[in-house]
């Protein structure tokens, strides 16, 4: 199935700002996606994608959740502070 990944912020400087449309197995959730990405881009950006916040179909999400064919996914990197 196809999804629509969005990078922003620090990520897309590092995967690009253009929407990408991404292939994950049927049942995927969105930790697949992550590999499927640093399969794509290295084993750099693994490491990298653990400081990022995910956002399904307008919804917050983790790694946990699952996807559907046309889901849009963004990819947000996580700023903390006190």
């Amino acid at each position: 199935m196809r999804v629509k990944v969005k990078f922003f912020g620090t990520a897309s400087a590092y995967f690009g700002s253009e929407p990408k449309q991404m292939e994950v197995p049927e049942g995927a959730a969105v930790g697949d996606l992550l590999e499927v990405i640093a399969k794509q881009w290295g084993k750099e950006a693994e490491s990298f994608l653990q400081n990022m916040t995910f956002v399904v179909n307008q919804s917050r999400a983790d790694r946990t959740t699952l996807l559907s064919n046309g889901d849009e996914v963004l990819v947000i990197f996580t700023l903390g502070g006190g």
